[in-house]
């Protein structure tokens, strides 16, 4: 990737799935993670057979990720979170 900058590669935004390197060498240039692995990364936070109700409700939601606009998914997550904030709050 070095070779490419040095080069005068020109972008206006990477996806990536979330490797620092191309961070690095391009910290100008906005940088996106894929929603795949936006997903992934949040579901290592999760057991996957939870008996918590929240646990599984934001599971739900996080799937939503893949599935629908930034719009939905953020108005999922605020409901979801307005919902189980007295637990969160524990």
């Amino acid at each position: 990737m070095h070779h490419l900058a040095y080069r005068g590669l020109i972008n206006l935004a990477i996806v990536c799935d979330g490797r620092k390197g191309l961070i690095q060498i391009f910290k100008d240039i906005s940088v996106q993670m894929c929603r795949f692995h936006q997903a992934a990364i949040i579901r290592r936070y999760l057991t996957k057979k939870s008996k918590l109700q929240a646990a599984k409700e934001l599971i739900l939601v996080v799937d939503l990720m893949k599935k629908t606009d930034k719009g939905s998914f953020i108005g999922a997550l605020q409901e979801w979170f307005y919902k189980w904030q007295w637990f969160l709050d524990e």
